[in-house]
């Protein structure tokens, strides 16, 4: 686990991990966690978000799809953080006498390192965390309005965005509705966006980042074309900008006949991809 601290004090710093026996992932209420969860604590609390890593092994990811295979690591996993006074000691039968904050799949960021993956996320306090599937963030279409909401509420907000320099406030025009409500619609934007981050100040306090990202999704719903719009969702045909999943369950996977770029490629079980000889599939990933 690694904390950037933003340069603030947080004076002594303890982490306590608890792993069920043989990293067996649990469940409680109809919910899936990892077999593995967090309690840290500060001496003292952040006065403004902080970044946490924690890092997770393919063979807890493995152990969490035996139990459900619709487990995605890099799309519908969302850490759950529990706060109270009095219990926070691994037992989540318990979390029902403090706060429970759940932190979105669209708020981490989750990167494979070594024989796992890092899983990236800012909180504004410390307290007991556990992984559980969340909502994938959707699928967005160039054209249509992208929605982000405050994780706080509160009586003054304040949109922010990071195109790579650091946040700065952004007001009304052509690009954004609602900067200055709990929520933002975004507009009229190209793909070359993606990776921009956006924030929303609450009465002076900084929220949570939101990274945005366009997604398409292969269909294949005409043949086995990757250069046809119409086997895509959004009937859009991915660039180097874009994000895309290739799910299972399809009569058709696509062949690649000219080369292309894209950001990610995610194939899901069961699913194939192939790049004609001589053709270059360039995977940016940034």
């Amino acid at each position: 686990m690694e904390i950037n601290d933003a340069g603030q004090a947080l004076g002594n710093i303890t982490v306590d991990v608890n792993q069920t026996t043989g990293g067996i992932p649990t469940t409680y209420n109809g919910q899936n966690y990892l077999g593995r969860s967090f309690v840290i604590h500060v001496q003292n609390q952040p006065a403004t978000p902080v970044t946490v890593r924690l890092f997770i092994t393919q063979a807890e990811v493995d152990a969490w799809k035996l139990l459900d295979p619709t487990i995605d690591i890099m799309r519908n996993i969302s850490v759950q953080k529990y706060s109270s006074n009095v219990l926070e000691d691994f037992d989540i039968t318990n979390n029902n006498s403090g706060t429970t904050l759940n932190i979105s799949p669209a708020q981490l960021t989750k990167l494979p390192y070594q024989d796992g993956y890092i899983i990236e996320f800012q909180v504004s306090s410390f307290s007991e965390f556990r992984l559980t599937k969340g909502t994938p963030p959707p699928a967005t279409c160039l054209g249509n309005g992208i929605t982000m909401t405050a994780a706080t509420t509160g009586t003054i907000y304040q949109w922010q965005a990071d195109t790579g320099s650091g946040y700065n406030n952004i007001s009304n025009g052509t690009n954004y509705t609602g900067t200055s409500t709990a929520t933002l619609l975004i507009n009229n934007v190209p793909t070359s966006i993606s990776g921009y981050k956006y924030r929303c100040v609450v009465d002076a306090v900084n929220g949570p980042d939101n990274v945005l990202r366009f997604i398409l999704t292969w269909t294949g719903a005409a043949n086995n074309n990757w250069a046809l719009p119409s086997n895509w969702s959004c009937s859009t045909i991915p660039d180097e900008f874009t994000d895309v999943v290739i799910p299972t369950g399809l009569t058709n996977y696509p062949v690649i006949a000219n080369s292309t770029s894209v950001r990610k490629i995610e194939l899901q079980t069961g699913t194939s991809l192939n790049v004609a000889s001589g053709v270059i599939l360039d995977i940016k990933g940034k």
